[in-house]
């Protein structure tokens, strides 16, 4: 049986322990169940060209203003992707997540 996790931040600190197994499996449930009916909501925001970018040898820095785009969406975990052209096609070069007003869960390592 596979689950899906998700956190909430706002979940209450004094809620009750289980005493169980059972009852652990109760609650995991409950909070499946609950966490089934929340809508993962996707937004595109505009095309932001760097205001730098630095590159020596294999490592590169890039720089952008995204206020407005957290501004407008509010807080979340935000997939920041970097375009570039790679053997003269446009790709990916590097994608990641941003948390803004959330915390990162703590299997989090950024890479």
């Amino acid at each position: 049986m596979a689950y899906r996790v998700s956190i909430n931040v706002d979940a209450d600190v004094d809620a009750a322990v289980a005493s169980s197994p059972s009852e652990a499996h109760e609650f995991l449930q409950e909070a499946y169940d609950a966490s089934s009916s929340l809508k993962e909501r996707t937004a595109q925001a505009p095309w932001i060209t760097a205001s730098k970018w630095t590159a020596n040898g294999n490592s590169f820095s890039v720089s952008a203003n995204i206020n407005e785009v957290l501004k407008k969406h509010g807080d979340g975990v935000y997939t920041i992707v970097v375009w570039g052209t790679i053997g003269g096609e446009r790709a990916i070069i590097s994608r990641y997540s941003v948390f803004s007003g959330v915390t990162p869960p703590d299997s989090y390592t950024p890479r």
